[in-house]
């Protein structure tokens, strides 16, 4: 891989990002919701990729790093033998219940 320069590096002006990974966890204390926490972002099979980013302005988005969260749903429902009419059903709920714009889960309605 070619490197720039580190002079032209430094002419580059980056902006500061705030960069939140919400995830909800049960547990008897918040140390042990941490480590668990740690446990699934480390884990290479985690389908945990959501995250909150505010920039300095205050701006917040949410930006959602797999190309396909519904395909990688269904892959991972098939891998837990989850039958196809039941992943069906649950993508149709999603899409009954949600508001336009709102996550849920790996979704964006």
């Amino acid at each position: 891989m070619k490197m720039e320069p580190i002079s032209t590096r430094r002419l580059k002006v980056q902006q500061h990002y705030l960069v939140m990974w919400p995830i909800d966890i049960w547990a008897d204390t918040p140390k042990e919701a941490a480590q668990h926490a740690l446990e699934i972002q480390r884990d290479p099979k985690s389908i945990a990729t959501l995250f909150d980013v505010k920039d300095d302005a205050g701006k917040w988005t949410q930006i959602d790093l797999r190309e396909d969260p519904e395909k990688e749903l269904r892959a991972l429902w098939t891998k837990n033998c989850v039958p196809q009419a039941t992943q069906d059903e649950i993508i149709r709920e999603i899409g009954k219940k949600a508001k336009p714009g709102t996550m849920v889960g790996p979704f964006k309605i």
